[in-house]
């Protein structure tokens, strides 16, 4: 019986050492004055580009400087984008954008979220308002929170982008995009790290065939999870050769950064 048991220790740390996890892989607030580390501020047409300022204040969750296009010029055709560094989302099975923004609507202007899974090769459309006068997004005051699911565009791709693009058709000037607190992470954020009990065991002692099994899990990411599954694998590995898979529920809600101790009594029937 102690044999299964060392057994099953050995395939949670295994099983922790490869699970992925929950990770913020970019957390922009564009509190400086110019362009951030490793973000790319191009014009594609035009001469208009991203600027970093503080006027008017935008009332944003961190406050201070953000990103705006405001466009200057009604008789040419603006097309410019903000673009972050690159993303490593290899291994990663959700991914999400999430940003505050206000968009300054008139008709003939378009903001575009695009995401590219192979470094700006090729983008795919994730978001757009392609602006038809029918009203604003967000207010200075109150801007408005976007989340993005780009899952099916990058998951597990070792060179993703997200850029933020404006276009004008060239009629309209004095109207802007403003972006802030740029956030790009990755789903589950549970991570077992740590096995508690049962210990090894000196020679001479023997396991039960039902032992109290404790781990310590971690909510990595930035969303509450709450009934989460818990599977743990059994190997006898005595000569029978009997397994076991052994899956419940952990229940209570799990906040981002909290740590909390499961326990469960799991039976192996030999």
């Amino acid at each position: 019986m102690k044999t299964y048991l060392q057994k099953i220790l050995l395939l949670v740390f295994l099983y922790t050492s490869s699970s992925a996890f929950g990770q913020i892989l970019i957390n922009e607030t564009f509190n400086g004055s110019s362009t951030p580390s490793g973000w790319s501020n191009s014009i594609i047409s035009g001469g208009v580009s991203w600027s970093f300022t503080n006027v008017p204040v935008f009332t944003t969750t961190s406050g201070g400087n953000y990103a705006k296009f405001l466009d200057t010029q009604a008789s040419t055709i603006n097309n410019a984008y903000l673009m972050t560094p690159v993303l490593n989302c290899t291994g990663r099975t959700s991914v999400k954008v999430k940003f505050e923004h206000y968009w300054d609507d008139v008709e003939l202007i378009h903001c575009y979220v695009e995401v590219s899974p192979d470094n700006g090769a090729t983008w795919v459309q994730a978001y757009s308002d392609v602006d038809d006068g029918s009203g604003d997004i967000g207010t200075y005051a109150v801007p408005m929170v976007t989340t993005l699911d780009i899952t099916a565009i990058v998951a597990n791709m070792p060179s993703a982008r997200v850029r933020f693009r404006f276009v004008n058709e060239g009629s309209t000037a004095g109207k802007s995009w403003n972006i802030d607190n740029v956030l790009i992470y990755t789903d589950p954020g549970l991570d077992m790290y740590q096995f508690v009990t049962p210990d090894y065991l000196g020679c001479a002692t023997n396991y039960t065939n039902a032992e109290l099994v404790t781990v310590k899990v971690i909510n990595r990411g930035i969303n509450n999870i709450s009934n989460f599954p818990v599977s743990v694998d059994i190997i006898t590995g005595l000569a029978n050769g009997i397994s076991q898979t052994i899956t419940t529920t952990y229940v209570p809600i799990l906040m981002p950064g909290d740590t909390n101790i499961y326990r469960k009594r799991f039976r192996l029937y030999i």
